[in-house]
């Protein structure tokens, strides 16, 4: 149970978070204007804009008058107040970007993971990546404050330990955020890769499009997950496993299985080589499947119908206002349509959540683990920011 002072320390840190949240979304706009939105008091809003002012981080852009003769002054965030890099640590590509405080990209690349790769050599690319990222982007080192990255779960994202994510190598109880802080010298904050794409979305994508309070991103790929948005907060649950649609137990025959065993993108390439006796990469199938190959397309049929039975569950269970997909799954012939015939059939509900694919195409993670050290760094001022995100070994 938390303590009192706890609690406030907490609340604090999540005003901060959602202020920059709708300084990014609808600059220029008034304090009045973000405690209307917002639901905070005015003087919640002044102080915190006040923290801000003192750390550089907003400007006061122009002055507007209003219908009762006041003047209203509209505030900006400052684009070069500091920057951060996002890192999409996926099981077979690591995409890296640096990005400004208003989230605009300076520098990008990705390079793919060798399928046999092992966790030194992917540590080793990591590494090597984030670099070329970095020196491209020709800020000066101490003025990247912090790195976000998404990687597949379980993982303690408290002390950024990846547990033992499956079908990821040899990553197991591997102490990253430790690594990574030691060899860039920056905060580094790891997360869930569906919990980081969610909160993508919900800074650059359906979220902020539609200012969506309830919504549920699932990350169908290799792995099977999703990120959970309640009243605009990523919810991991008491136990810090909320999302983990794809470990749900499905009973077939006299067999238990995990769902994530039957709508993993790991299966396309094992049963087309069973109906054809050939080999096709998980890629090439769903470019086979486009160009209207049909054993292609009978494959990812019936994986797909298996992520969009999860998905039918998660819309039983939390009732969302959107449903959005991302992974490979997203790039499949008829994903959307198959997802949304399946929650027609079985969603109990009268009423139907939308159901998108993600707006952020393939980018959903970088961006998200990017919003993800904006969010730590300005909730935290004083411990962070204040000391330019350093670490010292």
């Amino acid at each position: 149970m938390l303590s009192i002072g706890k609690n406030s320390q907490e609340m604090r840190k999540a005003n901060r978070a959602l202020v920059l949240e709708i300084l990014h979304a609808q600059s220029p706009i008034s304090r009045s204007e973000i405690a209307e939105i917002t639901g905070l008091t005015r003087a919640t809003v002044t102080n915190i804009i006040k923290e801000f002012f003192e750390l550089g981080l907003v400007e006061e852009v122009k002055t507007v008058s209003t219908s009762v003769g006041r003047k209203k002054r509209l505030l900006n965030v400052r684009s070069d107040a500091f920057y951060v890099a996002g890192v999409d640590l996926s099981r077979y590509k690591i995409r890296v970007g640096v990005f400004n405080t208003v989230a605009e990209i300076i520098s990008m690349d990705e390079v793919n993971t060798p399928a046999d790769a092992g966790k030194e050599e992917v540590l080793k690319l990591l590494h090597e990546v984030l670099t070329l990222v970095i020196s491209r982007s020709r800020i000066r080192r101490e003025k990247l404050y912090g790195i976000g990255l998404g990687i597949p779960g379980p993982l303690d994202y408290e002390r950024g330990i990846v547990i033992s994510p499956p079908k990821f190598g040899s990553f197991e109880n591997v102490p990253l955020r430790d690594i990574l802080e030691r060899d860039f010298k920056v905060s580094i904050w790891i997360d869930n890769d569906a919990n980081v794409a969610a909160i993508g979305e919900k800074w650059f994508g359906y979220g902020k499009k539609l200012s969506l309070s309830n919504f549920v991103f699932v990350l169908a790929d290799i792995g099977f997950g999703c990120g959970i948005i309640i009243d605009r907060k990523l919810y991991r649950g008491s136990l810090k496993g909320a999302g983990e649609v794809g470990h749900i137990p499905v009973i077939l025959g006299d067999n238990v299985r995990e769902l994530e065993d039957l709508a993993s993108l790991s299966n396309l390439p094992l049963l087309y080589k069973k109906r054809t006796g050939k080999h096709l990469e998980i890629d090439d199938l769903i470019d086979h499947s486009r160009s209207g190959k049909r054993e292609a397309s009978e494959v990812l049929k019936e994986v797909g119908r298996y992520i969009s039975l999860g998905v039918g569950t998660l819309v039983n269970i939390l009732s969302p206002e959107m449903v959005i997909i991302g992974g490979r799954f997203a790039k499949f012939p008829g994903a959307i349509s198959t997802v949304r015939e399946v929650v027609e059939q079985f969603t109990f509900s009268t009423d139907r959540p939308q159901i998108e694919l993600t707006a952020l195409n393939d980018k959903a993670i970088v961006l998200g683990a990017a919003a993800l050290a904006l969010e730590e760094l300005v909730s935290d001022p004083y411990r962070l920011i204040l000391s330019g995100g350093r670490k010292t070994p």
